[in-house]
């Protein structure tokens, strides 16, 4: 079911929301120079796909998303934004943004861990309720609830091989200052600047 000229307006608003949101929970995480090393250095599934692959498939979960949110809101009488429908996907729409603000910019695995268990019931119960309405929207919103269950997998082998990662002082920025400051200066230790001899 496609929209028809009178509603393309309307149609292209439920599929840029999400892509707006990923895009701005990209941009909050942090994506600095010593961010992008610290997820480098983590001991990751041999199933991780790469950084390049995920962002596509995100993209593509996102415009499912975005066609599947319109069809409930075209199909629901009278069409509402406050369905039960259209709740539950915000909610799970919500916790899928700050799930990845938690893990790639607050750098905390075990938060990660912990929300993507509320993101995964509220993805089953959209699809769920999206599948009551319109099997077309329930359909594509099952790539999004296998990917989510995937995630849950990877991200437990992500706690369970990273455990120094998992304490929650070595996840402040104030921690991470000194630990660099410490590493400065075992570097400068090693290698301390060559005296200029006096002519």
């Amino acid at each position: 079911m496609y929209p028809p000229p009178h509603q393309l307006p309307l149609y292209a608003v439920f599929i840029l929301i999400p892509l707006l949101g990923g895009v701005l929970s990209f941009v909050a995480s942090d994506n600095s120079p010593s961010s992008l090393a610290w997820r480098r250095s983590l001991r990751k599934s041999s199933l991780t796909p790469s950084a390049p692959v995920t962002a596509c498939i995100w993209v593509l979960l996102y415009l499912c998303m975005g066609h599947a949110s319109y069809l409930i809101y075209t199909l629901s009488h009278p069409p509402s934004v406050l369905s039960p429908c259209l709740i539950a996907y915000i909610t799970q729409l919500l916790l899928n943004h700050f799930f990845i603000i938690v893990l790639f910019g607050l750098q905390r695995i075990d938060l990660a861990l912990l929300m993507i268990v509320p993101l995964w019931f509220a993805t089953a119960l959209t699809t769920l309720l999206f599948y009551d309405i319109s099997v077309h929207a329930g359909r594509l919103l099952t790539p999004l609830l296998l990917w989510v269950t995937f995630n849950v997998y990877l991200n437990l082998v992500l706690y369970t091989n990273n455990p120094i990662y998992t304490e929650m002082h070595l996840h402040t920025k104030p921690h991470r200052q000194q630990q660099q400051q410490q590493q400065q200066q075992q570097q400068q230790a090693q290698h301390p600047p060559r005296k200029l001899k006096p002519s």
